[in-house]
Formats: C-alpha cells, structure tokens, sequence
C-alpha cells in the first residue's frame, strides 16, 4: 500500500508479503520485493525510516512465538520484523547513515483492531520517505558552516552570556 502528501512518502508492506509464517524471518518473496526497491532506495538523497508495526497482542501472541518480558512483546515482534528489513537493505548495500529504525508495536494502528482484517492489515513494515528531514539536515549543516556564534545575546533588556566556559568574550 502506497500513500503520499505533499512531504512524505510511505510504502506499506504486509507481514504475510516479507515473512515466513509465525517468524520474523524474511520469505523469498519479501526478499524479492525488498530487492526490487534497492535501485530506488540507493538513488534517493532522503532518509529513510523503517517502521514495524503489529496488532494487538492477544492476536499476534497466538501466531508468533516471542520472548516476553519486562518490554511489551508486541513492541519487541514489531522491532525484530523492521530489524529484518534494516539488516536486508544493509546487506544489499543501502548506506547505513540513509536508514533509520523504529518499532511501535501495536499502539500506533492504522486499521481498527477490533476486526481481523484490521488488525492483519497493522501487521506491517512501513518504509518512510520524508522530505522535511533531508531539509532539516541541510538547514543544521548549513548553520554550522555559517559566521561563528555569537557570545551575547539581548532580548527585552537582558543581556545573555552564550559563551562556553573557558572562551574568551569579546567586549
């Protein structure tokens, strides 16, 4: 599933498309899939996240085996899912510093889960295209590049010391 607006890009990709049934394991066919974004993916000059997502946890306990503990194991299957994407695409070549990862386990759904085909159709790894990051790099490196920072700085009548301790202040 394919969705867009004017700064992000979000492919959507089920778990029954990139896994082996009741893993977390990459099929032949996601790995297929995957492949066939890598000339894409290894052109564009945007990060990109790689996002697992999953249902909730009474459903997801019965067909995945996960070892739970103090972390909600929803969380833990959604990470392991986007881990195995992250790893394929850094296998495959894509530079690390262009991918970025995150888990939201079962509390961030799309679809309602309060139906089986809601709930199948969170179960899923989202790659996130988002133009506002690359902007916001660009603007971050390009004030580090600017004049030297200023030591003072005045706003309603009070003076502000910005001067790191050790640094000489200007008078």
């Amino acid at each position: 599933e394919f969705m867009e607006n004017k700064y992000v890009q979000m492919l959507s990709i089920n778990d029954q498309v990139l896994f082996t049934p009741g893993s977390t394991t990459l099929s032949p066919r996601g790995m297929e899939l995957l492949d066939r974004l890598l000339p894409y993916l290894q052109q564009i000059e945007y990060p990109v996240l790689v996002a697992g997502h999953t249902a909730v946890r009474r459903d997801e306990e019965s067909s995945y085996s996960v070892q739970t503990g103090v972390v909600d194991s929803t969380w833990l299957l959604s990470y392991q899912r986007a881990l195995s994407v992250y790893r394929h695409f850094l296998a495959s070549g894509v530079s690390a510093g262009k991918l970025s990862l995150e888990a939201f386990g079962q509390y961030h759904p799309r679809y309602s889960n309060n139906i089986p085909t809601g709930r199948q159709k969170n179960r899923r790894v989202d790659l996130v295209l988002d133009k506002r990051n690359l902007a916001w790099i660009r603007k971050v490196e390009s004030l580090r590049e600017a004049e030297p920072a200023k030591v003072n700085h005045f706003y309603k009548g009070f003076k502000f010391d910005l001067a790191m301790p050790g640094e000489s202040v200007p008078k």
